[in-house]
């Protein structure tokens, strides 16, 4: 179930909208977090803006604190990139 699903179900169990009244509010909403730069990610889904920063983060950290292990830092940044690729 996507977080637009989610939002929508909640309104209407409110017995206030209508399907069609929940749909355009649910859509709005999600609409208007994204805008805002928000991401809704899914159980077992992983967010690629997250993940590219960690593996940057993870390969400066290798290659100021330890030079000589450069194709260690690779791997582990290529590791945490594969995390957006994967399909739980």
């Amino acid at each position: 179930m996507s977080g637009r699903e989610i939002i929508r179900d909640e309104l209407l169990s409110r017995d206030v909208f209508t399907l069609a009244g929940a749909d355009r509010y649910a859509t709005a909403i999600v609409t208007a977090l994204t805008a805002a730069g928000y991401r809704l990610i899914g159980p077992g889904e992983v967010d690629p803006v997250t993940v590219e920063r960690c593996a940057e983060i993870a390969r400066a950290a290798h290659i100021s604190h330890a030079p000589g292990l450069d194709g260690y830092n690779i791997d582990v940044a290529t590791a945490l990139r594969s995390l957006t690729e994967a399909k739980p």
